[in-house]
């Protein structure tokens, strides 16, 4: 990669034929003059990496600033919306790593689906490295929006929840199957007199 366009156009026309279309993407690099490049990157139809509004300068500031390029391994138990959810503010999604280690890129005409067993490489900013270190601090217990304790917690409020609901409608189609069980009192009836 490299802050230069017309440096980044010719690694894509070197290693096109090499690696196949399919394999090679371009990272934007935003400047003055800019169409006759944008022209020829559209004419080799070479996906942007990251997405059209990601560019070499987004990722410079980002790190420059603080950002952290983060690894997080996902399961049936934490997927691409659990991380997504668990962060208190924006990240970009660069690359997922499926379980045979093939890299699968984030970009303007499309992205992964990223599964159980997979490895998600994302660029989470300093903005929210701020956001969760904060988050920490006042909650040290970790019961931050998406935590893992505060989805477990959840987790357990829907199924009592779906419990008892089980057990209501159990008690009903018993009460409609027999109407003369079902006054809802125990009390003995009255002697008449």
């Amino acid at each position: 990669m490299s802050a230069r366009r017309d440096k980044n156009l010719i690694a894509c026309l070197h290693f096109r034929p090499e690696l196949g279309g399919e394999k090679v993407f371009v990272l934007d690099v935003k400047e003055t003059g800019e169409s006759r490049s944008q022209d020829l990157v559209a004419n080799l139809k070479v996906p942007y990496l990251f997405g059209p509004d990601f560019h070499y300068g987004t990722w410079e500031q980002a790190i420059e600033a603080g950002g952290e390029i983060r690894s997080t391994r996902m399961t049936d138990e934490f997927g691409f919306t659990d991380f997504r959810d668990s962060l208190p503010g924006e990240f970009v999604p660069l690359v997922g790593i499926d379980p045979k280690g093939r890299l699968v890129p984030f970009t303007d005409a499309g992205r992964p689906t990223i599964r159980p067993g997979w490895t998600l490489l994302s660029l989470v900013p300093a903005e929210t490295l701020a956001l969760e270190q904060k988050a920490r601090q006042e909650d040290p217990e970790g019961g931050k929006r998406g935590s893992k304790s505060n989805g477990r917690k959840k987790a357990a409020a829907a199924e009592e929840a779906a419990a008892a609901g089980a057990a209501a409608d159990e008690a009903a189609a018993r009460r409609a199957a027999d109407p003369s069980a079902g006054s809802g009192t125990d009390a003995p009836a009255a002697p008449a007199g």
